[in-house]
């Protein structure tokens, strides 16, 4: 997968499994390497620390300590 196509899946994933947000958050490289070999794809070091920059960037938290993934 490439970057783009690396970030729409973890994006997807996100939103499908939202408690999936902490452990991304927490240990993202190999938390989104992970769910990538879960369905039989890879992607290369370089796209997935592009993606968890996205993801970073976009992902919000509030003063409760909740995850917004709306801009997603």
């Amino acid at each position: 997968m490439n970057k783009q196509e690396t970030i729409d899946f973890v994006a997807g994933q996100i939103k499908k499994y939202p408690l999936s947000i902490e452990t991304i958050m927490l240990g993202p490289e190999a938390m989104i390497k992970a769910m990538l070999k879960h369905v039989g794809e890879e992607a290369s070091d370089e796209d997935v620390k592009g993606t968890i920059q996205y993801l970073q960037d976009k992902i919000t938290k509030d003063d409760d300590g909740n995850y917004n993934i709306d801009n997603l």
